[in-house]
């Protein structure tokens, strides 16, 4: 798997938004091919997976997987809740990709990763319609009210 660590941070903005990649990949002559996760998550103890279409052969696909709990499932096979997708990205510590699909691959790499988050007041992108914005009462701060 490629890695990308968050580093234990507070990502409950990216809910709604989309992690992209771009994956290049060419398969050895005598690899068995890995049924591996594609995308996983792991934030508050919890684990979630996505899975893409594979790679073929000699080939380079860029990927959207949404940070929606419709598209991730928990590593048992059993769907992601809202408030699953929700804790992970409160303390995400890592976001790993999948860069290999078989046993002996030749050659991989992975480019043009990006993590779409909302942000606060105007902007020039499309309104984050999924995420939620907190009044916090008075000794909470946070976009969950979590500090």
């Amino acid at each position: 798997m490629g890695l990308w660590l968050a580093g234990g941070t507070a990502q409950v903005a990216a809910y709604g938004g989309k992690l992209r990649y771009t994956l290049s990949y060419t398969a050895g002559a005598q690899g068995s091919p890995l049924s591996d996760p594609d995308v996983q998550i792991t934030g508050n103890n919890i684990m979630l997976v996505a899975s893409q279409p594979a790679l073929q052969g000699p080939e380079r696909r860029s990927y959207e997987v949404v940070f929606q709990e419709e598209f991730w499932r928990r590593p048992d096979g059993q769907p992601a809740t809202r408030e699953h997708l929700l804790m992970a990205l409160a303390d995400l510590d890592e976001v790993l990709v999948r860069a290999t699909f078989s046993s002996v691959p030749l050659a991989a790499s992975i480019s043009g990763v990006s993590l779409e988050v909302a942000q606060p007041g105007p902007s020039e992108g499309p309104r984050a319609l999924e995420v939620e914005e907190c009044r916090c009462p008075p000794g909470y701060v946070g976009s969950s009210c979590q500090a």
